[in-house]
């Protein structure tokens, strides 16, 4: 039976040396809590600051896990993070407010609304909102927002863009906004389909052509859909009797809302079959591109990561997923992590998936990528105004070019209202993109034939064989990532943090979402034989309010038998009574607590922000590892030193320093 030693003391073993194991400095801590961005539950681990910003972004006032991560790295030559995103989703009451045209014959909705945080926490019943009748609903409707718990207010709107009451004037698109003036804010613009406001004849004809109608609920569910990663519709081949194949979907690594639209896809160089010397396959280049830097045009200045000449021959060296990857993590309730997949990730952002018919040799080697099949609606809504996607390989003078990309309409507002969460809603009325249903420019016909093919007229398909390479690229955009969490939640930090809600998460009970998050993310790294770790940190956890975690974390580091958890034992403006009380039942030589709570510099904005001592004190025992010996107290004038603290929210005496040891 194996020895397992785990109370202190001196031992004598006889050890094998010929392979000596890191040190304790080399090992690192773990810490546990919400960043910006970055893989959920993966723990991850990162050896300086910049690294983390890149992968989990950086300093933000609501959440203490980059602090944390800041300070400890300035003493220590590596760290193990693990994102905590929420798993239970969410519901809420959506109004969505619809446009008429008796003359188009045509509904579209042209908004929707969402309770803000100003209506009980993005949680409010908006079961009685009205929409007056009036002669012109393009041009003026006067909304009254109400329901259980929301407190009734009128707003005069409009969907003509040049008048003052345009709705994104009167309503704001932010789910954290509470007040306008003296008055409580109960929604927030969710979507707004700024395009379709101005189609359809909505400002000209007569008034009575055009009506306004308003539909509640039913729309929005989230419920039991927790934090996801982002994925592309499937990537589809060209038609082959009549039919086109789905060949694979990309994936973001990265989990949560803001990865939808971070990020696309670029499908370009597409050759077909029997044009590549040495092959029967076709091929293909793949290009991860940033949005926001010249959305539809081909330059290189937001390229992240570009793989060329990938196929779908599983035996070449070429083979497209073994080029990209195909591994990632699922991670059950208990933290058990499972790794599915067969080709290594090099990429740092995406893996492709769903591509067991290309491996597996049961579709026509012909199939190249010349498509993808239809995006999601960001509702379930039948009313939703359609995907809108670029036909044509023009600039904005109608002039042909070639590095503009067929496909999602980056610069189209209403394109971009569907880069989000989508849980299970369907594609509604949206339809699938083919370059195949493109046609070329009479500017590109003149080209004449340059690389061994015509370009494509105007009156002429993009084929693989009636078009030229240049013309066969098209984006892809990302849709799916989700928080799992109401965007309207607010993250409580320093003294407004409650059992209901630490920097966003609920741990007021052990089946609590947040609860139930947090202790995932402690099992995930419970195992020491495959995570070295040497202290765990969860800033922003309070023992004396989420004594759930802290417990569960103080017993995982008793199993492991070589972890410490420094732990908060109170929020800000606690006093020494509050601090000894919440700790006087514990009794543990795995863990330790600190008071009071520090200030520090936000190196993001510059301003002082408190923070609770567990972001502080890792980074000082680190340092007495690195001078001193490992494990020795932090303290002295040489190794206790807070140099990054601005100030203590309270100065101890003598007397209190006794109480608190």
């Amino acid at each position: 039976m194996a020895e397992r030693i785990v109370s202190p003391g001196v031992f004598t073993r006889e050890r094998d040396l010929s392979f000596l194991p890191a040190g304790i400095a080399a090992i690192g801590a773990c810490i546990i809590g919400p960043t910006v961005k970055g893989p959920a539950f993966v723990p991850t681990v990162v050896t300086n600051f910049s690294e983390f910003e890149e992968m989990f972004g950086s300093t933000d006032s609501r959440y203490y896990t980059p602090y944390a991560v800041e300070q400890y790295l300035r003493s220590a030559g590596s760290v193990t993070i693990v994102r905590v995103l929420n798993t239970g989703g969410y519901t809420a009451d959506y109004v969505s407010l619809k446009l008429s045209s008796s003359a188009a014959s045509v509904v579209r909705t042209v908004a929707v609304l969402a309770p803000s945080r100003g209506g009980t926490n993005g949680t409010g019943d908006l079961s009685l909102c009205l929409l007056a009748a009036t002669e012109s609903a393009y041009t003026s409707q006067t909304l009254t927002v109400n329901g259980t718990d929301v407190t009734e207010t009128d707003y005069s709107i409009s969907f003509n863009t040049s008048s003052a009451n345009y709705i994104d004037q009167v309503i704001s698109s932010d789910p954290q906004v509470q007040k306008s003036g003296q008055d409580t804010v109960a929604v927030y613009l969710y979507k707004n389909f700024k395009y379709h406001q101005s189609s359809y004849g909505w400002d000209t004809g007569t008034s009575a052509n055009h009506s306004g109608s308003i539909s509640i609920g039913g729309v929005g569910d989230f419920e039991d859909a927790g934090y996801s990663n982002a994925s592309t519709p499937s990537i589809q081949s060209q038609l082959i009797n009549n039919s086109r194949y789905n060949l694979f979907k990309v994936n973001t690594r990265s989990h949560g809302s803001d990865v939808n639209n971070k990020f696309k896809v670029v499908i370009l160089n597409v050759k077909a079959a029997g044009t590549v010397a040495g092959s029967d396959y076709g091929q293909f280049s793949l290009q991860l591109r940033q949005t926001g830097l010249n959305d539809n045009g081909l330059t290189t200045d937001n390229i992240a990561e570009q793989w060329d000449s990938l196929n779908f021959d599983p035996k070449s060296t070429n083979f497209f997923a073994r080029r990209i990857g195909d591994r990632y993590v699922t991670i059950d309730a208990n933290g058990k992590l499972t790794y599915e997949g067969d080709w290594n990730n090099r990429s740092k952002h995406i893996y492709v998936s769903d591509f067991s018919d290309i491996s597996n040799g049961s579709i026509p080697k012909v199939l190249v990528p010349m498509g993808h099949s239809s995006i999601s609606a960001p509702l379930s809504d039948g009313d939703m105004p359609n995907w809108i996607f670029k036909v044509t390989q023009s600039n904005a003078q109608d002039e042909f070019d070639s590095n503009v990309l067929y496909g999602h309409d980056y610069k189209n507002g209403d394109a971009e209202q569907y880069l989000v969460p989508v849980n299970d809603f369907t594609g509604g009325t949206n339809v699938s993109m083919s370059l195949e249903d493109m046609f070329g420019h009479d500017d590109a016909s003149v080209l004449g034939t340059t690389e061994g093919t015509d370009y494509a007229s105007a009156t002429s398909s993009i084929s693989l064989t009636t078009s030229h390479l240049k013309q066969r690229k098209f984006v892809v955009p990302f849709q799916g990532g989700f928080d799992g969490d109401n965007p309207a939640n607010p993250k409580l930090t320093g003294a407004s943090i409650k059992a209901t809600n630490t920097q966003g998460f609920d741990i007021s009970s052990a089946t609590a979402t947040g609860a139930v998050a947090y202790k995932k993310a402690i099992n995930a790294i419970s195992n020491p034989d495959e995570f070295d770790i040497n202290m765990l940190v969860t800033p922003g956890i309070l023992h004396n309010l989420h004594p759930k975690i802290t417990n569960h974390a103080i017993a995982k580091c008793e199993e492991r038998g070589d972890a410490f958890y420094i732990f908060d034992c109170g929020k800000y403006g606690g006093s020494i009574a509050d601090a000894t009380a919440a700790i006087s039942a514990l009794d543990t030589n795995y863990a330790a607590t600190y008071y009071p709570w520090v200030k520090i510099v936000d190196r993001a904005t510059a301003l002082p922000v408190w923070v609770p001592p567990s972001v502080v004190l890792p980074g000082v025992i680190a340092f007495t590892d690195q001078v001193a010996h490992e494990w020795f107290a932090p303290a002295g004038l040489n190794r206790g030193g807070l140099t990054t603290v601005l100030e203590a929210q309270t100065r101890l005496t003598h007397d209190e320093r006794d109480e608190l040891y």
